[in-house]
């Protein structure tokens, strides 16, 4: 369409859009009228027509977008007196919104559109342009509540721009955030006073709160949760109400009174509520109670604990008293109670926290405290279970409190906590529609995981609340625990309950099956500590053990007593049962002594028990082959879980007491003959038997000679097949002699077809059925092998390990390393090559693993049974290994654990690298690590992105779960960096002593952990002592490869270490960049200040110029995380500076160069001389000839100089002039980072996850580290 279009047009166009008569095609053609419209004819006098009050809504809306559109666009080309007019045009619509705004949504989109036009002008013009922008504002908001709800909105949308999005330069953010916290006293008293003044109006009017009043202050509740969110707490404990004159001390904060008020209004509660959650989390803020001395401040939370003639906490127990008790559900009602709770139990732990001062106040503090007890127990107690984390969390830090008194309250009301708690242990299946309380469970849980939530609610109950109370009160836990049993003892399954008539299976939904599974989960460890002989310092009348001991022995004494031949016959009942005997059994020794016969023999017995369920089996369905049953045990899930659980409770019951179980030591074995001959159970018990028989016979009172020949008879069944020459063990594992003998891998791809077609091996059922007994006959001696070296790996002392253990595990090392060979090399792509191209998909990582590993929260792998075979065996003959010749030890290391790093694809290469390498390789780690940062290199290189938009899920499982393998991979090769320079002989320290610790905060619980700068900075500036100390964190090998070769002239290893390094923080990972960059300072300190700071050595300039170029392309690529990474890369690039050979000259020559080219590449327009005084100015800090800079100070320096480029890609001409070695460049980083995923949590984070992200706005606002 062309011409000049009328405005009357435009609006006709509009309403034909909205029209639900029209076509697409004309709407489309419609709508790009309207678009060349905005872009090109709009003026500001059009608006008057456009968002008349006469006007549709949808109108209404565009004349306000069009208005936007403009604003953002071409702000920058307007002339002042244009500016002037849109913000009196913005102003005029603030005034007049109630006569734009219809009753329905449009009107909210109304008040969005224009609150983000007057953001967005806020942004642009204050307060240099504007500088009355808040008082013009407020007196805006006071024409009226429509006029007010804008206002809320205009401001609290400014906070949340300012702190969270970075659509604005960094500085100019900084202006903008000082200038908002210098008007908040306004901007809060303002919307306090508004409040205020609608509470006593509609008060005194006896009245409810309108539509338009609702919305207003429910917005101004929302503008102070997001100012106090951030800004400091005083201005809002110093409003006064508008008819207060005086403030009385004796008399509670008006905020807070008035914000005990709004708690009673149901409209506006949960925004109440919100704001209350925000003040209370920033436990750190004080308020000023009027004094002029700074003792006059306490803390926040004070305001609610407070005893004054208004008491707070009665307020807050009525509130719980009437809202807690509702069963009818309301979707705002559930909403309010959640947050509620959360409220009164964070209030709770304050108090809790700061009880030393509070008790002062004698039965007051008790009674109000008694009071809050009293409101969180509404909340735990209420039937939807919807609340109880948040009161269990209340509770917790009551019983963990060292002051008797808060105990003693508490002691009040545990006859009716406990059972309440002990009701949460018993698992409710998902409520049908009929359940009194389902509305509640289907609005806040899915079906598929209400399991899930419902276990974690109860372990966390138990583990904070039961376990601690049995700790305190055991008589009193330990009473109720057993008569729960009797009950449970009592129960016997009706007819009804059946799954099957006349068979024993019960229904899970039945009481007898969820009372039984909540007792058993309920005593476990909870009878523990009821029991334990712990003195406990908080009662002032610790509990009688012996009496407690007592009658537990007599309930048990009982249970055995009257226990018939019949156990239970459900699988699962039978399971609990005997899980809870052994609960009580295992609490103390004596219990052990004279019930653990029974029990064994009872657990054997249902070791044979295996209940069939009745399956009709489909039509013409085959049968198992026979010779497939004789080495399997066809068991349901219920009878599998059953013989699981018994393996494992045998086990825990003979290691928990072994002097006890050694008198049966031949039953034992007697035991384990008839199981492994007859099949019975599977073949996890069947092993965890055999780890009970080698742990007993490693601690027999005989000779080790005795115990040599013991274990071998027993085992002989079991590891002959390792000395045959005819077991597919050892043949697998031969190679072939290169005349016709095949062997190998290649033996066991034909011996499994996969060199054939794969429709041609499905179709030969007898090669099949051959091939399965082989696999099944190969996985029964590989697993019983590994639980055998599982145990074998304990012995007690060296002396034993070389006379009993050592001699058993001889005859399996060859076979056993030549099938780990042999296995290795099937994952190959020279292998892969050799089998027939139908049976490729077979050696793709299967899709569950893939999902697995592309969790953020998977680390651990499972082990294999191959690889703990040999990994047991590293570990058992240790000592003989590592002294092997250097060419034998390379020949079985090297060779046989990781034959081909470089073609093994990183999910196996993932899946060695924990097992063996890092226990195993160390003597060779050097050249094996020089690898294995080249083959992440080139990993990460080949990491790709994908627009998920676009492409598939399996596209998009397929690139997550590359780049996740990619991640792990990468964290464990600087694992291994770190146990090589800690190694200190054949086992690596433990982790008490190690030196991870010093080095990077811990290998496995330091995760992402930052250095103490404060302690770092201290350390720095020891005396020699201290310096020393420092050189004792690595072991022998570190000293070794670094301290001799520094001696020479050319320092290798460093050179080489470094460049591992180096590229390791250019990975895209922040927590992997973080680590390294921490290990290479600790490197570089380590080999060049090996006495103290007056004779250290200093870096080489080539080095040093590594060293800045790739602490610069390590901000580039992880600048995006730098809270993670910015302290540990500034260092680096700190320590690049400073200890430059040549010092100031040096630097000067080699390094502020590349700074310069640096710095002018993050610039478009190349003004070579832009950043020139600033490099000079940070040299002369640097190098200062008086006073050295610390190492925060230096970090901070850096920061600011290097700001342009942090995050910024590299420019081209930039890259090619800068190289590091020979490693090649990354690529970029990822966007589901772990640092990415932090930052963002979802709606239901907890109230520190959200507090956490307010902290690392304002950090990287203001560029705190």
């Amino acid at each position: 369409m062309t011409g000049v279009i009328s405005l009357e047009q435009v609006i006709d166009y509009l309403k034909k859009i909205f029209s639900p008569t029209i076509s697409n095609a004309d709407r489309s053609r419609y709508f790009q009228i309207t678009e060349s419209y905005k872009d090109a004819l709009f003026k500001l006098e059009d608006l008057n027509i456009l968002c008349s009050s006469d006007q549709d809504p949808p109108v209404v809306i565009f004349g306000l977008n069009c208005l936007e559109h403009k604003v953002k666009r071409k702000w920058a080309n307007l002339s002042p007196e244009e500016k002037r007019a849109v913000r009196q045009c913005v102003c005029c619509f603030v005034t007049n919104f109630g006569n734009m705004v219809c009753r329905n949504s449009e009107g909210n989109a109304v008040c969005l559109v224009i609150a983000q036009i007057m953001v967005h002008l806020i942004k642009c013009e204050w307060p240099q342009q504007w500088p009355n922008v808040v008082p013009e504002l407020i007196s805006l908001g006071q024409a009226g509540n429509l006029q007010a709800l804008v206002v809320f909105d205009i401001f609290r949308r400014l906070s949340e721009d300012i702190l969270f999005f970075q659509d604005v330069p960094l500085k100019r953010r900084r202006e903008l955030s000082t200038a908002l916290a210098d008007s908040l006293q306004q901007i809060s008293n303002f919307t306090l006073d508004c409040i205020y003044s609608a509470v006593k109006l509609y008060s005194s009017q006896n009245r409810d709160f309108d539509d338009d009043t609702t919305r207003c202050l429910r917005s101004g509740l929302f503008l102070l949760s997001a100012l106090y969110e951030w800004c400091h707490l005083k201005p809002l404990f110093e409003w006064k109400s508008p008819d207060q004159m005086t403030s009385d001390p004796s008399e509670i904060s008006p905020c807070i009174s008035l914000f005990l008020f709004l708690l009673r209004l149901p409209e506006l509660r949960t925004a109440v509520t919100e704001f209350l959650i925000v003040i209370l989390t920033k436990k750190q803020s004080v308020i000023n109670t009027g004094g002029s001395k700074i003792n006059d401040s306490i803390p926040v939370y004070r305001g609610f604990f407070a005893f004054t003639g208004e008491n707070p906490i009665e307020t807050i127990l009525e509130i719980s008293q009437s809202v807690f008790v509702t069963s009818e559900f309301e979707e705002s009602t559930c909403i309010f109670m959640r947050r509620w709770a959360e409220v009164i139990s964070r209030l709770g732990i304050l108090v809790v926290e700061d009880w030393k001062k509070l008790k002062v106040d004698g039965s007051q503090a008790l009674e109000a405290f008694d009071l809050l007890i009293r409101a969180n127990i509404l909340a735990i107690s209420h039937p939807s279970r919807l609340f109880v984390n948040q009161a269990a969390s209340f509770f917790k830090s009551t019983l963990s409190s060292a002051d008797s008194s808060i105990i003693t309250l508490v002691a009040k009301h545990m006859p009716e906590l406990l059972p309440i708690w002990m009701d949460c242990m018993v698992m409710q299946p998902f409520p049908g529609s009929n359940y009194p309380l389902a509305l509640w469970i289907h609005a806040n849980y899915e079906r598929d995981y209400y399991s899930a939530k419902m276990s974690e609610m109860r372990a966390f109950v138990k583990s904070n609340c039961l376990s601690l109370a049995a700790s305190i009160w055991p008589a009193e836990v330990l009473d109720y625990l057993i008569e729960w049993h009797k009950r449970c003892l009592n129960l016997s399954p009706q007819s009804s309950d059946l799954v099957f008539p006349g068979y024993p299976f019960i229904k899970p939904s039945t009481l007898l099956v969820q009372q039984w599974d909540g007792l058993s989960f309920a005593m476990e460890k909870t009878v523990a500590n009821a029991c334990s002989t712990d003195s406990n310092v908080v009662t002032s009348q610790p509990p009688d053990k012996v009496v407690i001991r007592n009658t537990l022995l007599g309930h048990l004494r009982d249970c055995f007593n009257a226990a018939s031949s019949d156990l239970p016959g459900d699988p699962a009942v039978r399971e609990w049962y005997l899980g809870v005997l052994h609960t009580m059994v295992m609490a103390f020794p004596e219990a052990t002594t004279e019930f653990s016969l029974k029990l064994l023999m009872m657990e054997f017995t249902s070791l044979r028990y295996n209940p069939k369920v009745p399956v009709s089996a489909p039509k013409f369905a085959p049968a198992p082959p026979p010779q497939l049953l004789k080495l399997i045990n066809l068991r349901c899930p219920a009878v599998r879980d059953l013989h699981t659980s018994i393996g494992a409770n045998i086990l825990r019951l003979v290691r928990s007491q072994p002097s006890v179980m050694l008198p049966y030591f031949d039953s034992f074995c007697s035991e384990l003959s008839d199981i492994w001959t007859n099949r019975h159970g599977g073949m996890s018990e069947q092993c965890l038997l055999l780890e009970v028989v080698v742990f007993l016979a490693l601690r027999l009172p005989c000779s080790f000679a005795e115990q040599q020949k013991k274990l071998s008879s027993i085992l002989s069944g079991i590891l002959v097949d390792w000395s045959n020459p005819h077991s597919f063990l050892v043949a697998f594992g031969v190679e072939g002699n290169g005349q016709g003998s095949k062997g190998g891998p290649l033996q066991l791809l034909e011996y499994y077809g996969f060199t054939q077609e794969a429709e041609l091996v499905k179709r030969n059922t007898d090669l099949l059925i051959e091939r399965e007994i082989t696999r099944l006959q190969l996985q029964w001696t590989t697993s019983a092998t590994a639980s055998i070296l599982k145990r074998l790996r304990e012995a007690l002392s060296q002396e034993q390990r070389e006379n009993v253990t050592m001699p058993l595990i001889e005859p399996l090392t060859i076979p056993a390393f030549n099938l780990l060979k042999a296995l290795h090399k099937l994952w190959l792509p020279e292998t892969l090559q050799k089998c027939h191209p139908s049976m490729h998909s077979l050696f793709d990582v299967p899709r569950a693993d893939k999902l697995q590993l592309a969790k953020a929260d998977l680390k651990i792998l499972d082990e294999k049974h191959s690889l703990d075979i040999c990994r047991s065996i590293l570990m058992i003959s240790a000592s003989k290994i590592y002294a092997m010749p250097t060419e034998q030890l390379g020949d079985l290391l090297c060779n046989y654990l990781c034959p081909d790093l470089f073609g093994m694809p990183d999910y196996r290469q993932l899946q060695l690298l924990p097992q063996y390498i890092e226990t195993a390789l160390v003597p060779l780690m050097p050249y094996v690590l020089d690898a294995l940062y080249q083959k992440v290199n080139k990993s990460w290189a080949a990491v790709k992105v994908i627009d998920q938009d676009e492409v598939s899920d399996e596209e998009a499982l397929e690139e997550i779960f590359a780049e996740e393998t990619v991640r792990t991979l990468a964290a464990k090769v600087l694992n291994l960096t770190r146990l090589l320079l800690t190694f200190t002989g054949a086992t690596s320290r433990k982790p008490a002593e190690s030196a991870e610790i010093t080095i990077a905060g811990g290998v496995e619980d330091a995760e992402g952990a930052e250095m103490d700068e404060e302690l770092e900075d201290a350390q720095q500036q020891e005396s020699s002592s201290q310096a020393n100390s420092l050189n004792t964190s690595f072991g022998p090998v570190a000293a070794s490869l670094f301290i001799s070769n520094t001696n020479g002239t050319s320092g290798e290893m460093l050179l080489r270490f470094s460049s591992w390094l180096i590229a390791a923080i250019n990975w895209p990972d922040s927590k992997v960049c973080a680590k390294a960059a921490q290990l290479l300072v600790k490197i570089i300190d380590y080999a060049l200040r090996r006495s103290t700071p007056n004779t250290a050595l200093t870096l080489p300039p080539n080095l040093a110029s590594e060293l800045l170029i790739g602490g610069i392309q390590a901000l580039r690529t992880n600048g995006h995380n730098l809270p993670d990474v910015g302290s540990a890369v500034f260092n680096v690039i700190g320590r690049a500076m400073l200890l430059i050979e040549g010092g100031a000259e040096a630097a000067n020559m080699y390094l502020a160069p590349i700074l310069l080219s640096a710095l002018n590449s993050s610039q478009d327009n190349g003004q070579s001389n832009q950043y020139v005084d600033d490099i000079k100015k940070y040299m002369q800090m640097v190098f200062h000839p008086v006073k050295s800079p610390t190492e925060k100070v230096l970090r901070d320096r850096s920061k600011i100089l290097l700001q342009p480029i942090i995050g910024i890609p590299v420019a081209e001409k930039f890259k090619e002039s800068l190289s590091i070695s020979t490693l090649e460049p990354l690529t970029r980083p990822s966007l589901r980072s772990k640092g990415g995923q932090r930052r963002y949590r979802s709606e239901e984070s907890n109230i520190g996850e959200r507090s956490e992200i307010v902290a690392l706005a304002l950090a990287d606002l203001f560029g705190v580290d």
